[in-house]
């Protein structure tokens, strides 16, 4: 999940601070492969939460390894050519 405010700030989900702003010279491409959300990303598959994703309200409905899970079933469809926005 991705969330983009209204002043172009993305941030991996509503609760959490943002990770960097879209711009002119900065596209959603780069930052969704770029350093704060990879480690955002690296941290919930491997169960070692920053704090904002440790205290967050929505953490009960999943686990590193449900969050595995569904990673793994992306990039087989995505291998597949069949990936659903």
């Amino acid at each position: 999940m991705i969330y983009i405010t209204a002043d172009r700030t993305v941030k991996p989900c509503c609760p959490h601070s943002a990770v960097e702003a879209l711009s002119d010279d900065v596209s959603l491409s780069e930052i969704l492969n770029g350093p704060g959300i990879r480690e955002v990303r690296r941290s919930l598959l491997e169960g070692e939460l920053d704090a904002e994703c440790a205290s967050c309200p929505t953490r009960p409905l999943t686990d590193p390894e449900s969050l595995r899970r569904k990673l793994r079933i992306q990039l087989a469809r995505a291998a597949r050519g069949a990936v659903k926005p």
